[in-house]
């Protein structure tokens, strides 16, 4: 896995601003734009990825991709999901509608290079990287996201408006297919060019409008679990650490009640079977649901980054996991989605209960045969069977 990019060379978001004073003053509080960052790096991409090739990815069953249509306030927007076939492009009009292709980190290396430029946060934090291509007058109409977003100009040139702060009880259009804001009140407007970057927290209201044709805009999107989601995982690890045998008792009656009344003295015996679920055992199964749901893998696309091992293969990759000389390196394929706490090792939704060196080195792409047990040289083989990692 990559090391923080600031320990290889100067990051080009923070050239116009310190990093802790992005971080304290603006992240998950208030919009930024870094201005001329990745000019080069797009520059780059835009030799690989164009409005042709994101029209043939969305031609493709594996990809997610949608094609909005709208341009103002009162337009009746609609949303057309994809799979495509190759003639709908040849049928779209000239302006007024954008491509939206979700995990394209997942197909270009060039594309997958820029959440390098996102190390200064979590990497379990970032989720996918969505390509949106549009003529002029094309967008996705006014909304908000649950999640913060940064969102890079590639090609063309694209304006912005910033509007009020946003949340669940935030009234939306009569809409079916698209969730656009009822009311858009505009605080600020930003038109970016090739390697600008706009940054906007969550819930921050934000509507993007080509300004030319061949608009390509990227949209690095993070991780947010919700409170419902981090709780209905939560339930079910804590009903796998319940005890089957342990059941509730009447309490001791002295009669006179009603034979349908739940009486006081019931619930405590109830309250008394549910302390049995210690504060130690929920926070451990709070940890442990918070890893599965970041590392949770959202896409299953890159059938080229990693090939099926053939039995000679597998074996000879078992056989340099049990060598007690050897250091073994991993291969981290670019579908695999992992992190590791003091809970152990989190891997595409999965919890492995190791030691934090064995988790932290695996993470790190290397690991010494001799720092691991036997039970953590079986949860390398497991990953290696589930085709999570491979070894060079």
């Amino acid at each position: 896995m990559s090391k923080n990019i600031s320990d290889q060379f100067a990051n080009p978001l923070f050239n116009n601003i310190q990093q802790n004073t992005f971080l304290e003053e603006y992240w998950q509080k208030k919009p930024y734009v870094f201005r001329d960052a990745l000019t080069e790096n797009v520059n780059d991409i835009v030799g690989v990825v164009d409005g042709n090739e994101l029209a043939g990815l969305a031609c493709e069953e594996a990809i997610e991709s949608r094609i909005i249509f709208g341009h103002g306030q009162t337009d009746e927007w609609r949303c057309e999901q994809g799979v495509f076939d190759e003639n709908r492009f040849a049928s779209l009009p000239d302006e007024n509608w954008t491509l939206l292709v979700q995990g394209l980190d997942q197909w270009f290396e060039e594309v997958r290079e820029l959440f390098h430029y996102f190390d200064f946060l979590p990497q379990w934090r970032l989720e996918d990287i969505m390509a949106s291509y549009a003529p002029k007058g094309g967008g996705v109409g006014p909304h908000f996201d649950y999640y913060d977003v940064f969102l890079i100009q590639v090609s063309g040139s694209r304006e912005w408006k910033l509007g009020q702060q946003c949340d669940e009880q935030s009234e939306l259009q009569n809409n079916d297919q698209v969730k656009l804001l009822q009311e858009f009140l505009t605080e600020e407007t930003h038109d970016l060019i090739a390697g600008d970057i706009l940054y906007v927290p969550a819930g921050k209201a934000h509507w993007g409008t080509a300004n030319t044709d061949d608009c390509i805009t990227f949209s690095v999107g993070f991780r947010a679990p919700s409170e419902k989601e981090l709780v209905t995982q939560l339930l079910e690890n804590i009903i796998e650490k319940c005890a089957d045998n342990l059941r509730y008792q009447d309490p001791v009656s002295d009669g006179g009640h009603h034979p349908a009344k739940m009486t006081d003295a019931a619930y405590k015996q109830v309250n008394q079977l549910l302390q049995q679920l210690t504060q130690e055992k929920l926070q451990q199964a709070a940890q442990q649901s918070f890893g599965e749901l970041v590392t949770e893998p959202r896409y299953f696309l890159s059938d080229d980054c990693m090939e099926e091992l053939s039995e000679q293969d597998f074996h000879f990759q078992v056989n340099q996991i049990t060598k007690k000389s050897s250091v073994i390196p991993i291969f981290i394929p670019v579908s695999t989605r992992l992190a590791f706490s003091a809970a152990g090792l989190f891997v595409n939704g999965k919890c492995y209960v190791v030691s934090e060196l064995f988790a932290e080195s695996v993470c790190d792409g290397e690991i010494a045969a001799e720092n691991m047990s036997d039970s953590e040289k079986l949860v390398l083989i497991t990953l290696l069977e589930l085709g999570d990692v491979s070894l060079f």
